[in-house]
This record gives structure tokens, sequence and C-alpha cells, in this order.
């Protein structure tokens, strides 16, 4: 009889019902992913533990520098949940540095010394500033080589540690946890890093160092924008692709000249020396008494002949003539962009015009981390980028309303930053830099 009263009482009141059922069972999922976490966060803390009574794991000397306002200002607390205590049950010595300003970590980097390796907390732009900063450096050779990157994923783009550490993870928490534990296991190796030598009238700037890759067009544009759409909450990225169309500030005709050279695994002509890291330089503060004091002995490394190797297009310049509404210049770090097995730069070129529905349906589906459709993709070691530039003479006023009210005409993006669109020579610097990376036999625990 109760059961019958109750049965009739959910069907006079179905409504209430239901939202009380649907609250249930979000609560039950809720409850059930936050054990599968702890439970996660249980077995890598027991696995930093028994590193820490190594005792070469328990004299490192970890750097981290981490970037509070990403994602969201999320950044910080994930930090401290899912990261510090790995850090610290591993017997690490841990000194973290907040960086509050923009470019406070290049400057961090071009100093950083008696530490072991740089942990970089924080997303793409975080990574490629580190980076940037790094290798900016008079003994750039020397640090790349001194200094490890460890990275911890706690951007709201993190698409450099996605091609390291894979996109085959659960959640957000395991993630970071399995990044984390990376840096405990030592184990690093090297990748690529792109070197962005910006040109304007006035001269030649720094250079920017980059792990991803550069974008520039109306797809690039519509995400930028997606913080106006802030009352569409998690799905504000989505509705920005569906109102950023037709927007005339969007970049609907990237016109630039692109020269290029091919990319080449070594020939007569160049001896493969593209590949080769930049040597180390000596040390800034020598002195004369030096030259008698004994020096470390050194291994000469057998390098392979190519001189009988003939390839008639090594070093030849091609040119083409673009007039698209995306462009992109990827490195093979750019998970999922890249979509060669070479060591090169992939220069992919998108429509010359594009329509509502086709525009909303790829600005999606890159949104889902699937790979872009581009109409033609070739490689290069090394390109000339010179873009047809609007407006050149645009005050620096009318640059930061531009940045105010996120109107894009002139600019691009490098690993997710944004910087003023300028002609760019752009080259690959194979194996420069260090990075710890997962094991593999790492897995992280179901």
């Amino acid at each position: 009889m109760k059961i019958l009263n109750i049965l009739k009482t959910i069907r006079n009141n179905w409504k209430k019902s239901t939202v009380a059922a649907c609250l249930v069972a979000y609560g039950v999922d809720y409850a059930r992913e936050r054990q599968r976490v702890q439970d996660m966060m249980r077995v890598f803390c027991r696995d930093a533990v028994a590193l820490g009574q190594q005792s070469s794991s328990a004299s490192r000397r970890v750097t981290v520098i981490l970037n509070p306002a990403a994602n969201g200002r999320k950044a910080a607390k994930d930090f401290e949940k899912y990261c510090a205590p790995l850090l610290h049950l591993a017997g690490l010595t841990v000194s973290v540095v907040h960086s509050d300003n923009e470019g406070q970590i290049k400057g961090l980097l071009d100093v950083m010394d008696n530490t072991d390796c740089v942990v970089v907390a924080g997303g793409d732009g975080s990574l490629s500033e580190a980076v940037t900063g790094l290798l900016r450096r008079p003994d750039a050779s020397s640090a790349a080589q001194r200094l490890p990157i460890g990275v911890v994923p706690l951007g709201a783009t993190n698409q450099v540690a996605r091609s390291i550490f894979g996109t085959n993870y659960p959640a957000r928490e395991d993630f970071i946890a399995d990044a984390t534990n990376s840096i405990l296991q030592n184990n690093t190796k090297k990748i690529d890093v792109m070197r962005i030598q910006p040109k304007s009238e006035s001269g030649e700037g720094k250079p920017v160092f980059a792990l991803g890759e550069v974008q520039w067009g109306a797809y690039r544009d519509a995400y930028v924008r997606r913080n106006r759409y802030w009352l569409y909450g998690p799905w504000r990225s989505y509705a920005s692709m569906v109102f950023s169309w037709p927007k005339q500030e969007l970049g609907w005709e990237c016109k630039a000249r692109v020269k290029y050279v091919k990319p080449c695994a070594g020939c007569s002509k160049c001896g493969a020396q593209h590949l080769v890291a930049p040597q180390q330089e000596p040390p800034a503060n020598r002195r004369w008494w030096h030259s008698f004091s004994v020096k470390p002995a050194t291994t000469i490394e057998k390098r392979a002949d190519y001189s009988k190797v003939i390839n008639e297009e090594c070093g030849m310049e091609h040119e083409v003539e673009i007039n698209v509404v995306d462009l992109s210049i990827a490195t093979p770090n750019a998970t999922p962009t890249f979509q060669s097995s070479e060591s090169a730069l992939q220069v992919a070129i998108g429509p010359k015009e594009v329509g509502f529905t086709d525009f909303v349906k790829e600005g999606w589906s890159r949104l889902q981390g699937n790979p872009p459709t581009f109409n033609e993709v070739f490689l290069a070691r090394e390109l000339w980028f010179k873009p047809e530039i609007k407006d050149k003479e645009a005050t620096e006023e009318k640059k930061e309303e531009e940045v105010k009210t996120e109107t894009y005409m002139r600019w691009l993006s490098i690993d997710h930053e944004n910087y003023e669109l300028n002609p760019m020579h752009i080259t690959l610097q194979p194996n420069r830099l260090n990075i710890f990376c997962p094991t593999r036999t790492s897995t992280v625990p179901a």
C-alpha cells in the first residue's frame, strides 16, 4: 500500500520527481568520480613515497613556475591538490614562484640557476614564455641541456602537453597527476623548438621560441572572442563559432607571401647541419688563466657521411601566395594539428572562402580535439612569412583598444598567445629542449 502511495505521489508531482531524480543521479555520479580521483591520487602518492626513499631522487632541486591565472584562476587550486603533494612526498626540494605579470616568466628563466629542473605549471602560453626566456640566454645551449623542463598542464589549452602525454585520460586530474609523476621518474626526451624571428620596418625584434604552432585566421579569431559569450558557460567556445560569423573583425582574408625551404634528411649540400643542435657557448665569465686549467674530456660523435647523397632541391627556395581564411605553421609537438612523421615545420593552408555551416562544423570539430581540415599541406625546414597588413599606421591607442574589445584584425597566435602581425623568419631547431615525459610502462591508475 505504501509503495502505491509513493508511486501515486510521483505521478502527481512528476515535474518535481524528474528534477529530484536528475539531482540524485548527478550526486551519485559526482561522488563516484571523486572517489575514483582519490583512489588514483592514493596510488600516485604511494609511488612518490617509494621514490622519495631513493637518495638520488630526494636530492633533486625543483623550481616550479606557477601561473595562478591559468584556466580561469583554477590553476593554483589544482596545483595544490594534484601536483604539490606528489613533489613533496618524493622528497624533492621544491621552490614555487608565482608569475603574476606578463613577461615575468621570461625574466625568471633568463637568470634561472641553482636548480636541477624547471617545472612550468600553466598552459601553452606559460610554457612558450618559459622556453623563450631560456633560449634567449647567452648560454642558451648549455642551459637547455642542463635544465630539463617539466610540464604540468594547468591551462585552458595544453596542446604541447597532450602531444607528450597523449589524450587517453578519463579526467583532467589524471592528466595533471601523470604529468607530475613523469617529473618524479626523471625520464626525459628531446623535442623540437620553433624559432620565430619577427621583422618590421624598424628592424628585427627579439626572437620568440614556441613548441606548438602559429595560427592566423578566422577560426583563431573566433576562439579568441569566446569570453564575449560568457553567458553560455562551458559552451562559450561553441557559441563563439556560431555568433562570430560573419563578423568583419575576423580574419576572413589572410593574404601573405610565404617562401620556404623543403626539409632534407642530409645530403652533400647541407651535410645535415640543420639537424644538429647549436653548440655549447663558452662561459661568459671566462678569464685568461682558464686557458691553463685542465679541460674536461670530450667525446667525438661519429657523423654520418652524406657526401654521396644527392638532393637537388636542398636549400632551394619555393614561394607561394596565399589568400585564405585559415593558416597554421606547426611543429611536430602540435597535436592533433601536425599530421606527418617527419621532423619539420608543417604549413597548412585553409580554404579561400567558407560558408556558415562549414565554418561552424569545422570550428566545433576542432574544439572537440579532432584534427583540423586544410586544403593544402606542405613541409618546410625554414620559411619566410610576409603578411599583407592592413592599416599599418595604426596608433598604439588603437592597438590597445583592439586588445580590450577583442577585435584582433592585426594579430596572430603563437602557442595560443596573441602577437602583433608582422613578417617573420621561422626555423625549426630539432632536439633543442629536454622535456620530462612518461616512461613507456607508466600508466594512470584506474
